[in-house]
């Protein structure tokens, strides 16, 4: 391999050329399939290295040069100049993409000496003298003679296979002193969270710090990479560097090298083989006293003894006016600026721009993977510029790292894998759930959600399902659960970009297939606008029983749903006269706020309906509302929208 060649040669050209490449140790070229095995990653990751639609990451580098020195891939007597050119390639097209903030490490010569000094000491290391070289080579180094035995194995490498962490972690300080003591006394802790939330960041900075406490090893099984549940063990048994043994299962191999052994693994993404993950790790708690598991899943795995931890997002400034040295005492913030300044050096945050920081991440909500997709726009955008594109969250925020796996390059990939794991009757009321604004009850669901098909539809939710099927949503980190202060019940939110992605799946599913889903969309809205109009019906009745002060409290706490009825109900005319039966109820509520003329506008607009239906108690009531407000406002001035 000359420095000319080599210098016009991409990164997946190189790592195909090393593969196929024949050597003393073996005649053919080397099976994807294989080396996926001895990276310990999927195979769809090799094709995608070798395809050059992804770059592996520096730890996943490290892997696969190890396991070309391990298949002598690399010619002998240049081996650290050819892996040193292999690894620059790599990084030089890493850091000359368009919008990454974060530098490729350098090739570490320290490291690679220590790997040829490794297979220079294996024992079943041999001598070949090949024509023109005298250097010491392995003979047949992919057959099982020159592996050494499981156990072994896991103890020549004590310290197991945590990645070094290229970037810093920012915030959650008072959760990683609560997840130490967890893990002290608990062997099964899963993080929780949306997608984007940072579970995994969370996860290897936690373990980092917890060497000390596994003297026999802290091991990263990254099942992102496993798309196959009955592949689970036997991804577990490469990343762990064992070989099935006759007579013995996969899952017999891992545990004869475990059971006595103090080790942490790291579960990693389960969310997608959530059964498999399961039934793995209560049977290797079963049989490994020692053995500690913390896993990330947008779902918990429903073990006893499992304590869910839920990753919250970052935390956010007030929408007051701050300091920019009161900005950064919030984690958003502080993120944001860090991964800011791995972009631009020099950037600085000027006092007058704070301001713009905190519009930024409180639109965020605190999602570390907007926020981090927010500061890789820096090198092309203004503050300014990036709080002006914020408005459409899935489409802007686009630029994620090359080595993230595809659906953690973009918010949107990232919605586009949580919707795909949901069942289609979750999906269905996944997208329903678009037409609520701001806070819901699951009562509320229950009656708003009840979809009976209209046409051909294949897919209806009854009453009686709904329970079970937003459970898991809630379960599966999409919908936020809060504590109400007005009530004894459970209040729930979809976050911004959730929002978004339901609204445009809602939409979407109309402008595709308008025969199966088309009456998605209409047929939620009316509902929607429908309960309202009883919900406030019902509590109009309540004020007049001298229940004022808690009736009020109820209409606020739905307040923006109401106005998203009424607005739903004059964009489609108030044909039933629906808008009209809120808007007249509305109107003593309007009167005792002083909100005269935002009701006098609702009444403006769907009064000139009015002849089109038949609804004369609600026309009669919204003319009586009218009066009074007109009366009450007197001659202030007109509401505008």
């Amino acid at each position: 391999m000359s420095h000319n060649t080599q210098d016009l040669m991409q990164p997946e050209e190189l790592m195909k050329m090393l593969r196929i490449r024949p050597s003393a140790s073996r005649k053919k070229s080397l099976r994807q399939r294989d080396l996926a095995l001895r990276v310990g990653v999927d195979t769809r990751a090799i094709q995608q290295w070798e395809g050059g639609d992804r770059l592996p990451s520096a730890h996943n580098l490290q892997r696969l040069v190890q396991a070309y020195v391990e298949e002598a891939a690399f010619l002998p007597g240049t081996e650290r100049q050819e892996a040193g050119l292999l690894w620059q390639s790599v990084k030089q097209v890493y850091d000359s993409s368009p919008g990454t903030y974060r530098y490729y490490p350098e090739f570490d010569e320290n490291w690679f000496a220590q790997i040829l000094a490794d297979r220079e000491a294996a024992p079943n290391h041999s001598v070949i003298q090949q024509k023109g070289a005298t250097t010491q080579i392995p003979v047949d180094l992919a057959s099982s003679a020159v592996r050494v035995t499981e156990r072994s194995e896991l103890k020549r490498r004590p310290a197991g296979n945590l990645p070094v962490q290229l970037s810093s972690f920012v915030g959650r300080v008072p959760q990683l002193a609560e997840l130490h003591d967890l893990l002290r006394q608990s062997s099964l802790v899963t993080l929780t969270g949306p997608g984007g939330s940072g579970k995994t960041s969370f996860a290897l900075h936690l373990a980092s710090s917890l060497a000390d406490s596994f003297p026999d090893g802290i091991w990263l099984f990254e099942f992102a990479a496993v798309s196959d549940p009955q592949l689970v063990v036997v991804y577990m048994l490469s990343t762990l560097g064992l070989e099935d043994r006759q007579g013995r299962t996969s899952m017999e191999t891992v545990l004869d090298a475990i059971q006595n052994k103090s080790m942490l693994f790291i579960f990693d993404n389960c969310e997608h083989l959530i059964d498999a993950c399961a039934v793995v790790a209560e049977s290797l708690l079963a049989f490994a006293p020692a053995l500690v598991i913390l896993a990330t899943s947008q779902e918990p795995l429903n073990l006893p003894g499992e304590n869910r931890y839920p990753v919250r997002a970052l935390s956010i400034p007030p929408e007051q006016e701050l300091s920019y040295g009161r900005l950064m005492e919030y984690e958003s913030v502080q993120l944001f600026v860090e991964r800011a300044t791995l972009l631009l050096p020099h950037f600085k945050v000027q006092e007058a721009q704070a301001v713009l920081v905190g519009d930024i991440c409180r639109k965020l909500e605190g999602n570390p993977l907007a926020l981090e997709l927010a500061a890789a726009r820096m090198n092309v955008l203004s503050l300014e510029q990036i709080n002006e594109r914020l408005t459409d969250l899935l489409g802007f925020l686009t630029t994620g790292k090359r080595t993230a796996t595809p659906r953690q390059q973009t918010l949107k990939a990232t919605m586009d894998w949580s919707y795909s794991l949901l069942s289609e009757k979750e999906q269905l009321l996944f997208r329903l759930l678009s037409v609520f604004m701001g806070e819901f009850t699951l009562e509320t669901v229950e009656e708003v959600c009840v979809y009976r098909p209209r046409h051909q539809e294949p897919c209806s939710l009854k009453k009686d399902e709904i329970l079970d099927l937003f459970a898991n949503l809630v379960n599966k980190s999409l919908v936020s659960m809060h504590s109400s202060t007005s009530s004894d019940r459970m209040t729930y939110a979809l976050l911004a970009p959730v929002k978004q992605y339901t609204q445009e799946k809602l939409e979407s599913c109309q402008l595709e297939c308008h025969r199966v889903h088309g009456a998605d969309k209409e047929h939620i809205y009316r509902l929607h606008a429908e309960y309202f109009a009883r919900f406030i019906e019902e509590i109009e009745q309540e004020v007049k029983e001298g229940n004022t002060s808690i009736a009020l409290a109820k209409i606020r706490a739905e307040y923006d749903n109401l106005r998203a009825a009424l607005q739903w109900a004059y964009s489609q005319d108030d044909p039933e006269g629906t808008g009209l039966r809120i808007a007249g109820a509305l109107c003593e509520f309007w009167s005792l706020e002083g909100n005269w003329s935002e009701g006098l506008l609702w009444l403006s607009r769907l009064l000139p309906a009015a002849n089109d239906h038949d609804n004369l108690k609600a026309l009669n009531k919204a003319l009586k509302g009218k009066e009074l407000l007109m009366s009450a406002q007197g001659s202030g001035d007109t509401y505008t929208a």
